[in-house]
């Protein structure tokens, strides 16, 4: 296994999550499944352990520069729990590894394409 590579790699996620907002996720999942070769549940669950420092940190040095919308912040994370928990039981068991990898390309295009034409 190529272990030794993740604190590197968890440097590059960590400043381009924190830049982006992303948390990491949309960089850490391709991550582990094509290095790690790790099914998409556990490719999933292992990025949100992730998530936790990135979000921890962000969120504190954000906080202290005074730079978060509090109200948006909470009402899009009770929106997210709900969200969470319908595709984790729900919808996560249904979905093949082919159909995730394609879903997750597509996401990826789709930002990558908005962010291009942004105005």
């Amino acid at each position: 296994m190529i272990y030794y590579l993740l604190p590197l790699a968890g440097v590059a996620i960590g400043a381009i999550g924190a830049l982006t907002g992303t948390g990491g996720g949309v960089l850490t999942v391709p991550l582990l499944l094509t290095l790690l070769l790790l099914p998409k549940e556990i490719a999933v669950g292992t990025s949100f352990v992730n998530m936790i420092f990135i979000v921890v940190v962000s969120l504190l040095l954000y906080g202290a520069k005074g730079t978060i919308d509090w109200k948006a912040g909470i009402l899009l994370g009770l929106g997210s729990v709900i969200g969470a928990y319908l595709a984790v039981t729900y919808f996560q068991p249904h979905i093949s590894e082919r159909q995730f990898h394609y879903a997750f390309a597509a996401l990826l295009v789709i930002i990558a394409v908005s962010l291009v034409f942004k105005k």
